[in-house]
């Protein structure tokens, strides 16, 4: 009777991982499109990296100059920096930061015109 049990068991999890192993993604089609030539796709992933990668930079970059201002304002406030110090630091992080937002979507812009 074990022996039955055990054989049933193999075969509910062998058709179970034939089942699973039938639903592994390939590798996805990139946003732009699907193409024969080589440089093309190469470029459409590019664009799709950058897109991703790029985002998930400038929202590190953000939330790093929000605890940076934050910071430096509580540093104001007891008295170890300077109120110069604090503007200064939030408008170069202001200008760093949207600078680098135009040349996310500068380079985006580039590689969807390809």
């Amino acid at each position: 009777m074990s022996h039955f049990i055990s054989r049933t068991f193999v075969g509910a999890l062998a058709a179970t991982t034939l089942s699973v192993a039938a639903k592994v993604p390939t590798n996805p089609k990139p946003t732009q499109g699907d193409s024969d030539n080589i440089l093309e796709m190469v470029l459409y992933y590019a664009y799709d990296i950058l897109l991703y990668g790029g985002t998930v930079f400038l929202a590190f970059c953000a939330i790093y100059f929000i605890g940076h201002v934050w910071d430096i304002y509580n540093q104001t406030r007891e008295g170890r920096k300077t109120k110069k110090d604090l503007l200064t630091d939030t408008v170069i992080g202001a200008a760093l930061l949207l600078i680098s937002i135009w040349g996310l979507n500068y380079g985006l812009d580039v590689l969807s015109g390809v």
